[in-house]
């Protein structure tokens, strides 16, 4: 009952000592499906718009790690972002999140409908794992669908993100490689936690790519 609180609390006591410019940990990668249909990704839609607006839908894509497909797992607060907005079950009202509610992008508001943590105690694949909304213990799943919930059509190319219950289908098991990549395999995940150790490496290289890039422009 208490491991978790504890390995959290010992993981935030390691980044400690890290300078402040390594800034929050996050993993920053892509989400490959496990579907037989081919590498598929979840992805922002594209736009002509100079700005995403909040309320679009995420979808499924092949993946080609272009920036519509990279985001943001923070591993403290459990937010998904991209282009600093949160992955949320864009569901009506404050009730809790349904099977059916449609899955998209919305202003940050620390809420449980933007609250994602990787869950693979089923253990079928040794490197992917579900990502349930709301809670460690949710078994509600993010889940590459067709829109209606039927067997058919799921996981094509274009097929919406939505939140279903838990059932354990290939489309609910998705794969977290990181961007820009530092080893050829996933990201590890072990006991519901996203591992702390990938996340520190990537942000603390993301920053000194940055840092870098604003010395040269200077």
């Amino acid at each position: 009952m208490f491991v978790r609180p504890i390995v959290l609390a010992v993981l935030i006591c390691l980044l400690a000592p890290l300078p402040a410019a390594a800034g929050e940990p996050v993993v920053k990668g892509t989400f490959h499906t496990i579907l037989m249909l081919g590498d598929s990704c979840i992805t922002a839609p594209q736009t002509a718009e100079p700005y995403l607006r909040p309320g679009k839908r995420l979808e499924l894509r092949p993946c080609r790690n272009s920036a519509e497909q990279q985001f943001e797992w923070n591993v403290i607060t459990f937010e998904i972002k991209f282009q600093g907005l949160c992955v949320d079950a864009l569901r009506v009202g404050t009730g809790p999140s349904q099977p059916g509610d449609p899955i998209g992008l919305w202003h940050c508001q620390n809420n449980g409908h933007q609250q994602w943590y990787p869950d693979n105690k089923n253990r079928n694949w040794l490197d992917a794992f579900n990502i349930v909304g709301g809670s460690p213990s949710s078994t509600l799943c993010l889940t590459a669908d067709n829109g209606n919930g039927e067997d058919t059509g799921k996981g094509e190319d274009g097929a919406p993100i939505a939140m279903r219950t838990c059932s354990n289908d290939d489309n609910q098991w998705f794969r977290l490689r990181e961007w820009p990549p530092l080893k050829a395999s996933p990201v590890s995940q072990r006991d519901g936690l996203i591992s702390l150790v990938a996340a520190t490496a990537a942000t603390v290289a993301r920053n000194r790519r940055l840092g870098l890039s604003e010395a040269t422009n200077r």
